[in-house]
């Protein structure tokens, strides 16, 4: 309401009720991943044993925070899911770390990785609701390395597995067949080519055939490798004790 106070002086008085808000809010939402199986890739190796599915656990952690526990696959994958973030993130820096789960009971004969794997993210916002997650810092070694060493008096050629494309041994439904008993340092006479499926062709993507070696529960127990350029077929001999694991 405006009066006149007289003198060319107005008074201007708010008439009631004042409102309830005079602030104008705009809210800003923004969201990003960071993709920890394909940009860290931390991997798996068991030597000694083949690799089985969901053998060994692993931790994802921020701070003492778990985020999340995931198992190896056969090729030696950590898969872990993206980690995700949002506007609260930005211009942020976190850092994290993967730990082999040691169990309780540990498997006899295996030495387990006990390397912590460490690495950072910085969040940026790129406008217009998009983040960028970019690895910042990371270990120099991103691999957890586990031996199987049971001690051998004597071995076994198996035959039941086959090789996939990602180097991942499956078992063979075409052949399920062992060797004879041999000492250790014996010669082991080979078989002829036993087919597309059959032994001579579990060929790994490096080019080396890989020698099943079982105990004598028929757990595999070394995996060799003999070069490729070794001439195959009938007469071709084996020396476990020579291959190099």
């Amino acid at each position: 309401t405006i009066a006149d106070l007289g003198n060319g002086v107005l008074e201007a008085t708010l008439v009631e009720p004042e409102p309830e808000d005079t602030i104008f809010n705009n809210t800003y939402t923004a969201s990003g991943e960071f993709n920890v199986d394909a940009t860290v890739n931390p991997t798996k190796v068991l030597t000694g044993r083949i690799l089985s599915d969901h053998e060994f656990a692993f931790v994802l952690k921020q701070g003492d925070t778990v985020l999340e526990t995931v198992y190896n696959v056969p090729n030696g994958n950590i898969p872990f899911t993206a980690l995700t973030y949002t506007q609260d993130d930005i211009d942020q820096t976190y850092e994290y770390t993967i730990n082999e789960v040691i169990p309780a009971t540990t498997e006899t004969y295996m030495t387990y990785d006990t390397m912590t794997l460490t690495f950072s993210v910085t969040i940026t916002d790129l406008g217009n609701g998009e983040l960028s997650a970019d690895l910042a810092d990371i270990s120099a070694d991103t691999v957890f390395n586990n031996v199987y060493d049971v001690p051998l008096t004597r071995y076994r050629i198996y035959y039941y597995y086959r090789m996939t494309e990602d180097d991942a041994y499956v078992r063979n439904e075409d052949y399920d067949y062992l060797s004879d008993w041999l000492e250790v340092g014996t010669r082991a006479d080979s078989f002829a080519d036993r087919s597309e499926n059959g032994f001579w062709q579990l060929v790994g993507s490096d080019g080396n055939r890989r020698v099943l070696v079982v105990d004598e529960d028929t757990n595999i127990v070394r995996v060799y490798y003999q070069r490729s350029e070794v001439p195959l077929g009938g007469g071709v001999v084996i020396n476990v004790g020579d291959c190099s694991e």
